[in-house]
């Protein structure tokens, strides 16, 4: 929502800036948007969007990076990347799906195959960002080392993935 004041004239005080909720204009309920929608609705469909977005992020852990067949792992990819999507390593960067695919082959490659990836904590979303802290091992009781992805989504999918070993 645009502010009707010339850009002079606003200050601190005027909230148009803020987007739909505007909560400065008494024609507009508290609980209701400029257009008429409930803040809860928009707060379940935000909820909803984290939720599907922490999925995918946990679906990754599962089908691409504890996925020790390439081809079924290329087909998650697939599903739960962006054509144009980067990895980033530490000290390592690679883009598209065939070298997301070549280079989480080189990581599990060097791990003993009984070894999986496994959530620790609970998927935290924010906006279009998420993070997930994970461990990786025989199970979930034996951990060897530990890490974080960190995810930035586009149209529903991972865009970049940024992981961080502890």
């Amino acid at each position: 929502m645009k502010s009707s004041l010339p850009e002079a004239d606003r200050h601190v005080g005027d909230n148009s800036h803020w987007g739909e909720y505007n909560a400065c204009d008494p024609s507009v309920g508290r609980d209701s948007l400029s257009d008429g929608r409930q803040i809860r609705q928009l707060k379940n469909n935000n909820k909803h969007m984290n939720n599907d977005l922490s999925l995918l992020m946990e679906e990754n852990l599962a089908q691409v990076w504890s996925q020790r067949d390439p081809l079924a792992r290329m087909q998650s990819i697939q599903t739960i990347y962006t054509v144009d999507s980067t990895l980033y390593h530490v000290g390592h960067k690679t883009t598209g799906h065939e070298s997301i695919n070549g280079s989480v082959n080189s990581v599990l490659d060097n791990m003993p195959s009984e070894f999986s990836f496994f959530k620790l904590k609970p998927v935290v979303i924010n906006n279009d960002m998420g993070r997930l802290i994970w461990g990786v091992g025989s199970s979930k009781e034996s951990i060897v080392a530990t890490g974080m992805d960190i995810a930035v989504f586009k149209d529903g999918k991972i865009e970049s993935l940024y992981v961080f070993l502890d």
